[in-house]
Formats: structure tokens, C-alpha cells, sequence
């Protein structure tokens, strides 16, 4: 289940499930937040602008393999120009709500990567 950085915050590609997109969400936000106030703060607010574009495909990449996640294209981003209930769909789906079960059309379930389909649970047996 582990994915590299290239992967989780540069690539479009693939899915992301909810625990793993809360955590990366929570490190972009650390990381950019310390960036602009060193940058802001050593530099001036004129040098926190080449951060911008980084910060927003990064963002951008995860909220894609979220999405994807869901089944869903990009394009359901469109969702969060709906005033108020936009954003709180989105905001749901993203944050809140587990990705489809099984393989959908971005690829197979991060979930279910490693799990062993030979395992049978035994029931009602008496020692």
C-alpha cells in the first residue's frame, strides 16, 4: 500500500484510499504552510509566489487519485462550484466517505492488494 512521493503527489494516475489521503492532505499542508512562513518571513511576500503552482498540483494529485477512488473523474470538481453544498459534497467525499470496493476503471483496490482470498473462516467448531 505504500506509494512513492512521485507517485502520491505528482502522478494523476491511480487511487488513494481515505486513511492514506488524510494523512498525505495533513503532511501538504505542513510543508507548504512552513515554506510560505520561512519564505514570507526571510524573503518577503514577493518570493512565496513561485510556491503557488508546486503547491497546487500536489494538491491537485491527490485529490485526483482520491476521486479516482470514488470512481470518479476529475472533472467532479466541477461539484464545488454549487454554493455551499458543493464544497460540503466534496469535502465528504473526499474526506469522510470509503472508496469503491474492487477494481474500477483507475485501477484495482488499494485495499485489497495484499489480502488473501485462500483464507476461510471457520465457524461452530468445538474444542
Amino acid at each position: 500500500m505504500s506509494m512513492s512521493f512521485r507517485a502520491r503527489f505528482l502522478s494523476l494516475r491511480g487511487r488513494l484510499p481515505r486513511a492514506a489521503f488524510n494523512l498525505s492532505l495533513l503532511a501538504w499542508f505542513c510543508v507548504t504552510t512552513v515554506l510560505f512562513v520561512f519564505l514570507e518571513a526571510r524573503f518577503g511576500s514577493q518570493s512565496t509566489l513561485f510556491l503557488y503552482p508546486p503547491a497546487a498540483w500536489c494538491l491537485l494529485a491527490l485529490v485526483a487519485k482520491r476521486l479516482h477512488d470514488h470512481g470518479r473523474s476529475l472533472l467532479s470538481l466541477l461539484w464545488g462550484l454549487i454554493p455551499l453544498f458543493g464544497p460540503l459534497y466534496l469535502a465528504l467525499v473526499l474526506l469522510c466517505w470509503r472508496g469503491s470496493q474492487g477494481e474500477n476503471q483507475y485501477g484495482d483496490d488499494v485495499l485489497q492488494r495484499g489480502a488473501d482470498y485462500l483464507q476461510v473462516a471457520v465457524t461452530g467448531v468445538q474444542a
